[in-house]
């Protein structure tokens, strides 16, 4: 049984084919129209076939995917080197984890993530770092954050590198997929699945849990101009995509608000933390269409709120900053009469402190070289905020 089709030249394209096989063995599934292309240090997802709406293209189950939690990573001489913590880790595993390891390896991983990981290609600017973890100090790199004040290098290497490339599994679905004891859920490596690049409108990673073995299935449609096939990481923004995968998306659809304080009214007080998490379960019907944009609020004080998060929506939800805030002022029991006002108020405010923010991590990075992606993350911000302000007044 054949695996996958891999175009290019090195060991890496023979290191690929081997782990496509292997799955292919062991019950996972490649469209024929899937290509894996390997160019120097970096291997995308191409199509063979032009297509204009998405097809399923590999499904791999989940137990094939070997877990961080299961093993001890490290680096010497810039290679990573990788050991299972048990015995008990079953040998299929480990075969997949090390074949995944060399892959990093032959592909030079270590040296790419050090120079496009702003984790590492800023250590020479640490006034631009500083100024960048402003704009989301309640955020997701808490770790990194640590080990960079700390000098751990490796460490930071470790978690920021592997944090870009797992996937993390519920309880619930590690216990439908066999794979019972992890009370925490699981982080884990997709195989082959890894090597689809992001696109913020792409579809997002499936899991199929409905059927037996529970896998995780992707559906794509290729870009017109190269062919090449994508996945939607998570929902991030800007800012949030650049701190965890190093890299800089265009037009994406949303941007999320930097902590602020914004006062409105005679005597209102909004704090927004700058954190991308908002309410999960059931919402009502007249704002399910908002689950992207709604934060988690709260009352802080008798006229002070705070809300994690404010998204500056794009064309595509054009009202749905004003909607958000309607819906959170009333949730707060602020008179309408008063909401009616202070939604273009806390908006045009938000607006303007995004603005200002992005403005000066501008002035930070004068002192980056021309060539570093910073200055593209200032011209998308910015560009996105002046793109708003445009639609929204129309």
């Amino acid at each position: 049984m054949m695996g996958v089709n891999v175009t290019g030249n090195g060991l890496v394209v023979e290191l690929i084919r081997e782990i496509g096989d292997r799955l292919a063995v062991e019950g996972s599934w490649f469209s024929p129209e899937l290509e894996i292309a390997v160019d120097g240090s970096n291997v995308s997802m191409l199509s063979r076939d032009a297509f204009k709406e998405a097809r399923s293209l590999i499904r791999v189950p989940l137990a094939l995917m070997p877990a961080l939690e299961d093993f001890k990573i490290s680096i010497t001489k810039e290679r990573f080197i990788v050991e299972p913590l048990s015995d008990d880790v079953p040998q299929s595993l480990q075969w997949m984890m090390q074949a995944q390891i060399n892959v990093f390896n032959e592909l030079g991983k270590i040296s790419q993530w050090r120079a496009e990981s702003p984790w590492f290609s800023l250590l020479q600017y640490p006034t631009v770092m500083d100024y960048l973890l402003t704009g989301r100090p309640n955020g997701i790199t808490g770790k990194c954050r640590e080990e960079l004040k700390a000098q751990a290098w490796d460490a930071l290497m470790l978690d920021s590198f592997f944090s870009s490339r797992k996937f993390c599994v519920t309880p619930d679905v590690c216990k439908q997929a066999g794979r019972e004891g992890e009370s925490g859920g699981l982080r884990v490596l997709m195989p082959l699945i890894d090597y689809f690049n992001h696109r913020a409108s792409a579809q997002g990673y499936m899991l199929n849990t409905k059927k037996n073995p529970v896998s995780m299935c992707i559906k794509s449609c290729p870009c017109p101009q190269t062919g090449e096939l994508f996945v939607r990481y998570n929902t991030l923004d800007l800012l949030d995509a650049y701190l965890l995968y190093g890299f800089v998306e265009s037009g994406v659809g949303y941007q999320a608000s930097v902590p602020c304080e914004i006062k409105f009214g005679e005597k209102w007080k909004l704090r927004v933390l700058g954190m991308n998490t908002g309410p999960k379960g059931a919402l009502p019907p007249r704002v399910r269409d908002l689950r992207l944009f709604l934060p988690n609020a709260r009352k802080l004080a008798e006229n002070e709120f705070q809300v994690t998060k404010l998204l500056i929506p794009g064309p595509r939800a054009p009202k749905s900053l004003r909607r958000v805030l309607s819906v959170v002022l009333q949730s707060f029991e602020i008179p309408q009469e008063v909401i009616e006002h202070a939604v273009f108020e806390i908006e045009d405010k938000l607006l303007e402190a995004n603005a200002a923010w992005w403005t000066g991590l501008k002035t930070e990075s004068q002192i980056l070289p021309k060539t570093h992606v910073v200055h593209r993350l200032v011209h998308e911000g910015l560009s996105h905020i002046q793109r708003y302000r445009t639609f929204a007044s129309a």
